[in-house]
């Protein structure tokens, strides 16, 4: 999957939403395994993650504001074209919509890794020190890096 969606992984956005986020099928499963390591590692023991791990997913808030008494939500807008350069000074990339975003496209997440306490810890437990630690990646900015072909009936 390369298209912006919903806290669910399964819906695309197409309106701003409190919370979106990408996923994505790494090229390798080296790669996958890697990520599942670090976020196990930092989770603390016994370091059970859950979920299907074929795809790596990052999620992120968005600001909201609000409008004649309707709560209304930023879009997301760090979708980058990185097809020729992809560079740490986003300025000199272009951006592109995020809807632009198509399964099958190569893209490169950008992503901090956070850690916070389970709601499960108790104010005793806090006041000792956290036990129990959920991880998740927050998205940051989404690169394409590649665009998958767009078959069309002048090229099949």
């Amino acid at each position: 999957m390369a298209y912006l969606c919903a806290p669910d992984m399964n819906t695309p956005v197409t309106v701003p939403l409190a919370s979106v986020g990408v996923a994505v099928q790494p090229l390798t499963q080296g790669t996958a395994n890697e990520v599942k390591s670090c976020l196990g590692r930092l989770q603390g023991l016994p370091a059970v993650l859950q979920g299907d791990w074929d795809n790596v997913k990052a999620t992120c808030f968005q600001s909201s504001y609000k409008d004649q008494g309707r709560v209304l939500h930023t879009p997301f807008t760090a979708v980058f074209d990185a097809k020729k350069k992809f560079t740490d000074n986003k300025s000199q990339m272009h951006t592109r919509p995020a809807s632009s975003l198509k399964t099958g496209d190569i893209i490169l997440i950008e992503a901090w890794i956070r850690r916070y306490p389970s709601a499960k810890e108790t104010r005793d437990q806090m006041d000792k020190g956290w036990k129990t630690w959920k991880v998740k990646l927050e998205l940051k900015a989404v690169s394409i890096v590649h665009e998958k072909l767009q078959l069309t009936d002048s090229n099949t």
